[in-house]
């Protein structure tokens, strides 16, 4: 009778050893896509970062060209308006010869 206590009670140990050995075995699987999906998720931060300061660039060239372009516009008014001034200041020395 005490052997058969024995046994029933290795045979528990064994099973509880073996349950104890696979739960180890998903404990260590678990921690494993823990540290995958860790991986990911910082990946997944770098691409939203870098998709955002590629749109904050961007944006950023499309002011520096729309401010190039009114530079480019504003630039080209003074050049008409000393081509203007010069006229008239030719047009006044005419004159003023013509009235001496």
């Amino acid at each position: 009778k005490l052997q058969l206590q024995v046994d029933d009670l290795s045979s528990r140990l064994a099973s509880l050893q073996s349950q104890l050995e696979l739960s180890q075995a998903r404990s260590a699987d678990l921690e494993s896509q823990l540290k995958r999906a860790q991986a990911q998720s910082s990946n997944v931060e770098s691409l939203f970062t870098h998709t955002e300061l590629r749109s904050q660039i961007t944006e950023r060239e499309t002011r520096i060209e729309s401010l190039v372009t009114q530079q480019a516009e504003a630039d080209a008014a003074q050049r008409k308006a000393q081509q203007e001034l010069a006229s008239r200041d030719a047009l006044i020395k005419q004159l003023q010869l013509q009235l001496a």
